[in-house]
């Protein structure tokens, strides 16, 4: 008899809780205790999970010291390795015929300096997707003023990473062509992370992973996620208090809070399901 398994899966690095299918892995290991030595785990990711999918080996590596790694990224429609396995931020490159795994959402987030002095008004209101939108319009500087009742007479300052999968994920949120955003664009997280730290008047779109702390925990103390106003109300209701920490957030995406456009999909994908006792118990 085959099983399914659900359950809330919260990983090192990734974005939020996500329910896995296990399609029957542990059928196919007599021994998942002894699954940690041996061949290496052969990993391929796309680049913008590399980061992601080297938390996840360390994690694993540290409760199971045995297991070795081969990891490298894949671009495009490389996936097709024997014995590999994929993970992708979109099942577009996988075949009909691979087999394929929901691990996990890829959220990303809108957030703004810790020391912003308008911060308990924008905790108290958020910002709808229509706002987000009309800062993106090409029609001229927004003020804070603009954007949350009691609001500063100060230009916001807007940044979004350079990336298409960030870029297509807020275009979806906001109904804008990701060409608006040409002038608001920052080069890498690096880049990014510092002009929101340094900058009070700063909002900006990113991984949620991206401002994490190096420990995963929490976000980066320069840093907190700014709320979205989902129902556009003007308030943060009880239903879309999910922006106080990361596994608030992670929580609220698991249930549906969440605005769907930015909360895209992670995917185990590979050539035929694994049966190597150390994928598999990776994988687990």
């Amino acid at each position: 008899m085959k099983y399914l398994l659900l359950f809330a899966l919260v990983l090192p690095g990734l974005l939020c809780c996500e329910c896995v299918y296990s399609q029957n892995l542990s059928d196919n290991r007599d021994n998942p205790d002894n699954a940690v030595n041996g061949d290496a785990i052969r990993i391929l990711a796309s680049p913008e999970l590399s980061n992601l999918t080297a938390d996840w080996v360390s994690g694993y590596k540290k409760l199971n010291p045995g297991a070795t790694f081969a990891i490298g990224n894949i671009h495009g429609n490389e996936i097709s390795q024997a014995g590999a396995i994929c993970f992708l931020s979109t099942d577009s490159f996988a075949s009909p015929s691979d087999w394929k795994i929901r691990i996990g959402h890829n959220v990303i987030v809108p957030v703004m300096n810790a020391k912003n002095p308008m911060f308990n008004e924008i905790v108290d209101q958020g910002i709808s997707n229509s706002k987000f939108a009309s800062l993106f319009s090409g029609t001229g500087k927004m003020n804070w003023s603009d954007l949350i009742r009691g609001g500063q007479n100060t230009p916001v300052h807007l940044y979004i990473i350079d990336n298409a999968e960030i870029k297509k994920s807020v275009a979806d949120f906001i109904q804008k062509d990701p060409a608006a955003f040409r002038e608001h664009l920052i080069t890498d997280n690096v880049e990014f992370m510092a002009a929101i730290s340094q900058d009070p008047y700063a909002i900006g779109f990113c991984r949620l992973s991206d401002v994490r702390n190096e420990d995963l925990k929490e976000i980066n103390e320069n840093i907190r996620l700014l709320p979205i106003d989902k129902n556009g109300n003007g308030r943060i209701d009880y239903f879309e208090n999910i922006f106080n920490s990361a596994d608030d957030l992670s929580r609220g995406v698991w249930v549906g809070k969440y605005p769907p456009a930015l909360s895209g999909n992670i995917y185990a994908v590979s050539q035929t399901k694994p049966t190597d006792d150390n994928a598999i118990a990776f994988l687990t």
